[in-house]
Formats: structure tokens, C-alpha cells, sequence
């Protein structure tokens, strides 16, 4: 309640903020009114803008390979006292913040108005939603968009190995590529003979290891005379990849009456 007096009509200035409180204010002397009146409304002002921060979050989405880093940047609006705001990283569906953890890979930045989490060398584990979120003086904490993070697992590069073709069959060459330790899945083999693509002969397979990783290969089954110097080429295509990987079989010695012949394989690297 606000004091009369005699002399000086009752002055009191009621603010609320949002951690639902009062202040009241008396002036006794009119001399102090403005001053005093100023003082207040700021400190007042202050407790009510920064109670409840804006925070932006970036990027929303990520598709990073296994190995590689990640970014994720926080910013938020700037009080004028700075010094107590406290920048905090969770994942969706953990306990604990990730500072509380003893993750060497995880790295965090806070400057005026930002804050950083820097993951270095992503496994298929830190898959997930990451938030930030800010606080001042331990209050309650406003939460940034989220970042959902994929993790993705380049091929291997691929190997070319051969089987001896069965006597009984037409087959002159029989050749297996296999790439492994992929994700997601959706695998692309195309075989060449020299510089012409091979659109016959060819069974390729793909399948989900215990890993979690996929595993594939394609078989091509030549049915035409093998010459010397004849070259096969395995090419392997990935959403990971930014150009294909390839593997080369190289014919040294001809195969026309179907005996064992000298191969040298070579693989791009």
C-alpha cells in the first residue's frame, strides 16, 4: 500500500513483471521525483525485456558425413549486462546438458549476442535434435529452434575381385565390385569395358549390416571373348559422394580358350 502525508500527495508507481512481483515507490521529496521516477522505470525495464530472450537458431537441418564437423550458431538479443548470461546445449531426449558431459568432440563459443556448438568428428550416435538455449542470473531459460542433425557414411572405395568362370557355361569373365560401410542406402554400380558402358550381365545386391551400415556389390558376367588389354570399370555412385569412385580391372593375358589368365586390378583412390 502506498503512505499518505500532509504535505505530499501519495506518488506510487506499481510495476509487474513477468516473475509476478510489485514495486512500489514513495516519493517524499518532490526534488528527487524525476531522478528517482527514472531510476526505477529502468531497472524495471530491464528485468522485464531480458526476462524472456529472443533466440534465433541455424542452421534447422544438417546432413553431415561420418567423420566430418558440424556447426550450430545461437543468437540472442544483448542486455546491457551481459556478464551473467549463460548459453546451454542439450540434445532432444538426454538428461543432462552437453557441457556437463566430458565429450572432448564437443566444442562451445559464446561471444555478445551468440553462442556456439562446434561437434568434431560426427558419429552415426550424435544424430539428433540440438537446442540452445539462454539465461540470465539462472532464470528461466529461452529455447532456440532446434537443428536436427543426420549423419551420413560415404562408400568405401570400391574392389574388383574374380572368379574363375564355370567350365560348363557360356561366361568367359566373372567379376564381383563391392563397396561397404554406407549410409543411407541407394547405391549406384555402372560397369565399363573400356570406354563403353555395359548394359547386360549385370546382378547387383544391397543389405543392411548389423552396424547399421549397408554393404553391396554387383556381379558382371562376360560373355564375350576376353582380349589382352581389355579394361573393366567398376563406378560407384552415392548421394554422399560429390563424384563417383571407381575401381579398374585390367586384362593381361586373353581368355579365348577360357584358361586362367594373369589380371592386374587398379583402384582409384
Amino acid at each position: 500500500m502506498c503512505r499518505t502525508s500532509r504535505h505530499l500527495r501519495p506518488l506510487c508507481y506499481k510495476f509487474t513483471t513477468t516473475s509476478v512481483y510489485w514495486q512500489e515507490l514513495i516519493i517524499s521529496s518532490s526534488s528527487m521525483i524525476m531522478l528517482q521516477h527514472m531510476l526505477v522505470l529502468e531497472m524495471i525495464w530491464t528485468a522485464f525485456c531480458y526476462s524472456h530472450f529472443r533466440v534465433s537458431q541455424v542452421p534447422q537441418h544438417i546432413i553431415q558425413n561420418f567423420g566430418e564437423s558440424v556447426t550450430i550458431t545461437c543468437a540472442f538479443n544483448i542486455p546491457p549486462d551481459d556478464s551473467k548470461v549463460d548459453v546451454l546445449w542439450w540434445k532432444l531426449g538426454d538428461n543432462t546438458f552437453l557441457h556437463q558431459t566430458s565429450d572432448a568432440r564437443k566444442r562451445y563459443f559464446k561471444r555478445k549476442g551468440q553462442g556456439t556448438l562446434q561437434l568434431l568428428d560426427v558419429r552415426f550416435e550424435d544424430a539428433g535434435v540440438y537446442y540452445c538455449g539462454v539465461s540470465q542470473n539462472r532464470a528461466a531459460i529461452s529455447n532456440g529452434t532446434g537443428t536436427r542433425l543426420v549423419v551420413h557414411s560415404p562408400p568405401s572405395t570400391p574392389t574388383i575381385l574374380s572368379k574363375m568362370p564355370d567350365g560348363s557355361s557360356d561366361i568367359d569373365l566373372h567379376l564381383v565390385c563391392e563397396t561397404v560401410d554406407f549410409y543411407p542406402e541407394g547405391i549406384t554400380f555402372n560397369w565399363y569395358k573400356n570406354s563403353s558402358k555395359i548394359a547386360t550381365g549385370i546382378k547387383s545386391t544391397e543389405y543392411l549390416t548389423d552396424a547399421g551400415l549397408y554393404r553391396a556389390s554387383s556381379t558382371l558376367q562376360e560373355s564375350q571373348p576376353v582380349r589382352k588389354g581389355n579394361s573393366y570399370i567398376c563406378l560407384v555412385s552415392h548421394s554422399t559422394l560429390q563424384s563417383p569412385k571407381l575401381s579398374v580391372y585390367l586384362v593381361s593375358r586373353s581368355n579365348s580358350g577360357r584358361k586362367p589368365m594373369a589380371e592386374f586390378s587398379y583402384i582409384d583412390t
